[in-house]
């Protein structure tokens, strides 16, 4: 699925990358100061997974790009260590099991200011 909405925090909106993503994808971004904007958006629609697969949410990073897998208590751990620059994905895989794990399910790139 194609991105169709772009919000940026306002705490990235001036960033170099951000404005060259922005620039790159040729949506008008809708500036916000609360993610739970976004999340509203996505929980109100009719089938929130894929309505997530068209909104990409860009804020600072705020931890590690470089991390373990965190796991949970429902799962065995996979022991990778994990890029930590983005959250959920585009992608349709039947078999994913962060469809179901991300709620709300929402993209979100992060910028490393």
């Amino acid at each position: 699925m194609k991105i169709q909405t772009l919000f940026i925090d306002t705490m990235v909106a001036m960033d170099e990358d951000v404005t060259h993503m922005i620039s790159a994808l040729g949506i008008p971004p809708q500036i916000i100061s609360d993610p739970a904007t976004v999340y509203q958006q996505i929980n109100s629609a009719d089938d929130p997974v894929s309505a997530a697969k068209q909104v990409l949410y860009i804020t600072r990073n705020k931890g590690a790009v470089v991390k373990a897998c965190p796991g949970t208590c429902e799962y065995i751990c996979c022991d990778y260590t994990i890029l930590h620059t983005a959250t959920f994905c585009t992608m349709d895989c039947s078999y994913c099991i962060l469809q179901a794990y991300f709620h709300p399910p929402v993209q979100i790139g992060r910028a490393h200011v």
